[in-house]
């Protein structure tokens, strides 16, 4: 209430404000000093009493009528001016408590709270009109965790609703304030929320990424493993939004497990690989706790979710982990994403795997033009004239889908010269003859014929002259 009450207290005795105000407080509506005027008066101030009376003075306004813009500005200058009086010099600060637990005037003590605007001179006040039963439960300053962790928890559990505590827990958590929810607590904040929609406390902590009142949590709740209305753990949050820090202090906790799966299966070691949270994920692969192994509804485990996202650091890691156990759906997958260092890693540690799917995997990578995979699975010892199930080889893809750059690749390899024999020679020619129809086909029914179509047509064209070179 900042002006709302004309002080009844004499002019300050400081003649450097007197001189620069030369009407009366009470008739100048522009009295308030400039902010050096207002530094020296605060410090020829001789007592408390001069104190207050430069901050009653700084209060005040005409009643009927409103401040100037210069005096409004001068007089917020000169609050804060107040205000880190007060926090610097803690001989003033502890009168000022004093004073205010002292005052009877309860008017003239708000309007000096006010001006200061500290959290600990503000519970201070609280707590001296509680005493009094002059407490507003309403007040919004209750509301600030702040000035919770000034009050005693007896007087907040007094002063405040069950709904009006968990606002304050809410904005304690967001403020990081350690201090602030130990004092709801002990006011008596439930650790479990009211209603099952409502988001956990531990799960707010981890999506604020307010670490110090998460250490305070896990040292008063006792189910950590809750999951949220999405069916969510608190470790699924913070892997979610690549809180690394919030993973490892869940981690330290014995009790939290970090297997338990959400919605779709995954564990949060799943979870951070499908979120791109790098840094949780290499918080989670160094933990003892953690299954790398676990799959989620889609039988993806972390390798195969990593492998789609190009983390070859990660994946480099993870292959040489004795947890994990290569499998066929690897290669598949490192092929299928055109991922060549995955590929490689795999191959270089479970070559054999590759035995039972090249046919698969050859005609996957053809089809889509991934030179570089085809290459290295031919590296790795594929053989390039292994049939898929409906009779093709490697050369048969090449030439449907028109990659020459491919071909000729293949032709290199001296499997080539047994595999094409005259009749398969006249198969190539016709899949690739076809190809060209096609493409020219596409072109005449496309009213924009724009460059892929084309260059379609161009590597269609090149497929059938490059075939016709090979005898």
């Amino acid at each position: 209430m900042i002006g709302a009450f004309r002080p009844k207290l004499a002019w300050p005795n400081n003649k450097a404000l007197r001189q620069n105000t030369n009407k009366s407080p009470s008739t100048n509506r522009d009295a308030h000093p400039p902010l050096s005027v207002f530094q020296h008066t605060l410090s020829s101030c001789e007592n408390l009493s001069d104190f207050l009376q430069v901050c009653a003075f700084n209060s005040q306004e005409d009643i009927g009528e409103s401040l100037s813009q210069i005096a409004v500005e001068r007089r917020d200058a000169n609050a804060k001016e107040l205000q880190y009086q007060v926090s610097t010099n803690s001989r003033v600060h502890r009168k000022i408590l004093r004073w205010i637990l002292d005052e009877t005037d309860t008017n003239l003590a708000e309007d000096v709270v006010n001006i200061l605007n500290t959290p600990n001179v503000t519970a201070a006040f609280f707590k001296k009109l509680a005493c009094l039963g002059k407490l507003n439960s309403c007040d919004e300053r209750l509301l600030d965790p702040n000035v919770i962790e000034f009050m005693e928890p007896g007087l907040i559990h007094q002063q405040l609703s069950s709904q009006s505590l968990e606002i304050v827990m809410l904005r304690s958590i967001a403020q990081d304030n350690t201090v602030a929810v130990r004092k709801l607590f002990n006011a008596g904040v439930s650790t479990k929320r009211k209603h099952n929609f409502e988001f956990p406390w531990l799960h707010t902590c981890v999506l604020n990424n307010s670490l110090n009142v998460l250490a305070e949590f896990l040292s008063y709740l006792t189910e950590l493993n809750t999951l949220d209305n999405t069916g969510n753990t608190a470790l699924h949050i913070a892997c979610i939004h690549n809180h690394a820090k919030a993973v490892s202090l869940l981690l330290e906790s014995p009790s939290v497990d970090p297997d338990i799966i959400d919605a779709d299966g995954n564990t949060a070691l799943n979870v951070a690989a499908a979120s791109q949270s790098w840094h949780c994920l290499n918080v989670l692969i160094n933990s003892t706790k953690i299954n790398l192994f676990s799959t989620n509804h889609s039988n993806s485990d972390v390798l195969t979710l990593l492998m789609k996202e190009h983390q070859p650091d990660i994946v480099s890691v993870l292959i040489k982990n004795q947890q994990i156990k290569l499998n066929t759906r690897h290669i598949l997958i490192a092929v299928h994403f055109n991922n060549i260092p995955a590929l490689r890693a795999v191959l270089q540690h479970a070559p054999k795997l590759l035995k039972s799917v090249e046919a698969e995997v050859l005609i996957v990578a053809v089809s889509h033009g991934f030179y570089e995979i085809v290459e290295t699975l031919i590296e790795y010892g594929a053989n390039i004239t292994v049939k898929d199930d409906r009779g093709y080889t490697a050369f048969h893809s090449a030439c449907e889908h028109s990659y020459p750059d491919i071909i000729n690749l293949l032709f290199q390899h001296p499997k080539s010269y047994d595999f094409y024999t005259p009749k398969i020679k006249v198969q190539l020619h016709s899949i690739a003859s076809r190809a060209v129809e096609r493409a020219n086909k596409q072109i005449g029914i496309c009213e924009d014929k724009n460059l892929q179509h084309l260059k379609k047509l161009e590597n269609a064209k090149a497929t059938v002259i490059l075939l016709s070179k090979y005898n």
